[in-house]
């Protein structure tokens, strides 16, 4: 089997082509970003700027806390547990996340 044929047949997989659109996905919106940043940085003063990135940090560490906190336990746990602890479970990951999000946006208004 030569090269050529051994990537047709890995490029048949369905993982492949998943991981694919993972990754045009993520490009996509790497590319939103970077031009929604270059056009505020274009439309405001530099100060008005430094304002957007603070808060636009605050934001993607808020979305690491609840990532690291609700998002990845429940990722691996709940497809482990029993339909009535999994719907236990449900609710306190919806809990924890509503708790998170007022506290982020308490912040938000108090900055």
């Amino acid at each position: 089997m030569n090269v050529l044929s051994r990537l047709k047949h890995f490029s048949r997989k369905p993982a492949l082509r998943q991981g694919g659109i993972v990754l045009v996905d993520q490009g996509f919106l790497s590319f939103a970003n970077f031009i929604i940043g270059v056009m505020v940085a274009r439309s405001s003063t530099k100060e008005e700027y430094g304002y957007y990135v603070l808060g636009w940090t605050l934001l993607v560490i808020a979305q690491g806390v609840h990532r690291a906190l609700v998002y990845v336990p429940f990722t691996v746990y709940a497809p482990r547990l029993i339909e009535s602890e999994r719907r236990t479970y449900q609710g306190s990951a919806y809990l924890h996340t509503l708790i998170i999000s007022i506290l982020v946006a308490l912040v938000m208004l108090l900055a």
